[in-house]
């Protein structure tokens, strides 16, 4: 299938799926960007061709994946970053406990044999 986008006030086209998905990861175009089937009168956005899906990984994951839905064996990255949980090493957090343990410790020892 073949498609036609409206870009800078005129039709472009015809253009395969895949060339759509790339022009969408590399900004050329968006999910805005009005589209049609060759063929058909009546224009859509590239929106309602591709969606936009989190990957199987989760919400902490650092990519997306747009899926177009006849492309569907072709998943294409974005490189747009999504925010990640930052956690603390438990060995920098039980060296940090030891290093107060240690001051305590200090500060005991010098006052009382003062």
């Amino acid at each position: 299938m073949q498609y036609f986008l409206w870009i800078q006030d005129q039709s472009q086209g015809p253009f395969e799926l895949s060339q759509i998905v790339g022009k969408l990861s590399s900004g050329e175009v968006t999910v805005d960007t009005p589209c049609a089937e060759a063929g058909a009168e009546d224009w859509k956005t590239v929106g309602a061709y591709a969606q936009t899906q989190p990957t199987k990984a989760g919400a902490y994951s650092s990519r997306r994946t747009i899926v177009v839905p006849s492309l569907a064996n072709e998943p294409v990255q974005d490189t747009t970053p999504v925010p990640t949980q930052k956690k603390i090493s438990p060995l920098i957090l039980w060296g940090f406990i030891a290093f107060v343990v240690l001051i305590a410790a200090a500060a005991a020892w010098f006052f009382a044999f003062r």
